[in-house]
C-alpha cells in the first residue's frame, strides 16, 4: 500500500497535486520516494487506544490545511473519523486494500465501519471484486468507486541482460539454477512461511532450485528468518530484504509466487507482470481480475505446503516453453489495463467530485491531499 500511496504521489505531483503523508506510527521507508514539496509527519502513535492521538491528527490536518483527506484502511479512518467530529476538516476519501476477514465481519466491526463510512464523501476500493465484498456485508456508500492499481511498466520492464544481472544478486545463471521469487511484507496473509515450507519439500529432489524472498518487516519476519535460519537448505534460500529498487529481483526470477489468501488488488503482480515474469498465485480476491489462467499467469488453490510443492515442481520439471511465454502476454495486458496514468486520472477525478462546490464550482488553488 506504501509503494502505491508513493506511486500516484509522483504521478499527481506534475498536474499540481501536493500529498502530504501523516503516518500514525512511523516513518516508512517508501517516505523517500514522495516528491517534493511532500511533507511526512509521524504521529509517533504507541500501541492500544486514545483520543490524544485523534486530537493530533487533528491538529496536524489543520496546520497542513488539505483540500481532500485520503485514508487508507480502518485504523487511519478510525482516528480521523475522531478528529472529524468538530467541524473543519476537508472531505474524507477512504481506501479498502484487502478483503474483510472473518475477524472484520462481526457485527460490532461493520457498525464501526458502516457509522466511520457516513463521515466520508467518497470509498474506494482497488478492484472489483473488493468492491462486491463490501457490498455483500452491507457496506455501501452514495459514491464507492472501483479504482484498479497501476504499474509503471517503463521502470518494470524485461531485462536486457538475464545472465549479468544474476550474476550481480549473486544468483545462478539462468539455465544453472531455478530461481522462485516472491516480494512483499511479512504478514499475516502473505503466507511466505508456507512457500518456504514448500520449498523444503522441493530442495532435496531439485540441488538446482532457489527461492528468494524480498521484502522486511510484519509479524511473520521473525518467525521467517528463524525458519530459513536453521534449515539445511538455507544456502539456497536468499533473504534480500526491503529493496528501493525491487525491479531486479523480478527480473531475476524464473517464478514470481504469490500464496497471500487476502489480496485487493495485488501491486506486486502486477509489477512482476510487467516484467515478464510468469506469476503464480493463490486463487484469492483481485488475482483473477489480473490473471487469466494458463495466458496471463496461473492461478491455483495454494492451500498447503504439499499442494503447492506439487504445483511448483510442475514448473521446474517442465520444458520451459510450456509455461514461460504467458510472462509477455502478461506485460502486453498490464500496459493496455494497468497503467500508472488510467489510476491516476481516476484519483484525480474523484478528488475533483468530492471538493466541488455546493454550487458545481471548484477550487481553483492547488489541489492539496494530505
Amino acid at each position: 500500500m506504501e509503494n502505491g500511496i508513493a506511486n500516484l504521489a509522483n504521478l499527481l505531483a506534475p498536474g499540481g497535486v501536493d500529498t502530504h503523508v501523516i503516518a500514525l506510527n512511523r516513518r516508512g521507508a517508501f517516505a523517500d520516494r514522495l516528491p517534493a514539496p511532500s511533507q511526512v509527519v509521524s504521529l509517533g502513535k504507541s500501541p492500544g487506544f486514545s483520543w490524544r492521538w485523534a486530537v493530533n491528527l487533528r491538529k496536524e490536518i489543520i496546520r497542513i490545511a488539505p483540500d481532500v483527506i485520503h485514508t487508507h484502511n480502518l485504523g487511519p479512518l478510525i482516528y480521523t473519523g475522531l478528529a472529524d467530529l468538530w467541524p473543519g476538516l476537508p472531505p474524507i476519501v477512504h481506501g479498502e486494500h484487502a478483503e474483510l476477514d472473518d475477524g472484520e465481519k462481526g457485527w460490532k466491526r461493520l457498525n464501526l465501519r458502516r457509522m466511520l463510512y457516513r463521515r466520508c464523501a467518497a470509498i474506494h476500493t482497488v478492484s472489483v471484486s473488493l468492491t462486491a465484498n463490501l457490498e455483500a456485508n452491507g457496506l455501501r456508500h452514495r459514491r464507492l468507486a472501483t479504482i484498479p492499481n497501476g504499474v509503471d511498466t517503463e521502470r518494470f520492464r524485461p531485462c536486457d541482460d538475464p545472465p549479468g544481472l544474476r550474476e550481480r544478486l549473486g544468483l545462478p545463471a539462468p539455465g544453472q539454477g531455478f530461481v522462485i521469487g516472491m516480494v512483499g511484507r511479512f504478514g499475516p496473509f502473505k503466507r511466505q512461511r508456507l512457500l518456504v515450507e514448500a520449498f523444503h519439500l522441493l530442495a532435496p529432489r531439485h540441488p538446482s532450485l532457489w527461492l528468494v524472498l524480498v521484502g522486511d518487516g510484519g509479524p511473520e519476519a521473525a518467525s521467517v528468518r528463524e525458519r530459513v535460519r536453521n534449515s539445511p537448505y538455507q544456502d539456497r534460500i536468499r533473504l534480500a530484504g526491503f529493496q528501493a529498487e525491487p525491479a531486479p529481483w523480478y527480473q531475476a526470477f524464473d517464478l514470481f509466487v504469490l500464496p497471500s489468501v487476502n489480496e485487493g488488488l495485488s501491486n506486486a503482480i502486477l509489477e512482476a507482470m510487467a516484467c515478464a515474469t510468469p506469476v503464480v498465485a493463490h486463487a484469492s480476491c483481485g488475482c483473477a481480475e489480473l490473471i487469466e489462467p494458463e495466458v496471463t499467469g496461473f492461478l491455483r488453490d495454494l492451500g498447503d505446503a504439499r499442494e503447492m510443492a506439487m504445483f511448483l515442481e510442475s514448473f521446474v520439471t517442465a520444458p520451459s516453453g510450456l509455461w514461460r511465454p504467458v510472462g509477455p502476454t502478461a506485460r502486453e495486458r498490464v500496459i493496455h489495463e494497468f497503467s500508472l496514468q488510467q489510476m491516476a486520472r481516476r484519483y484525480v477525478e474523484l478528488y475533483q467530485a468530492v471538493t466541488e462546490r455546493r454550487d458545481g464550482s471548484r477550487s481553483d488553488h492547488r489541489l492539496k491531499q494530505g
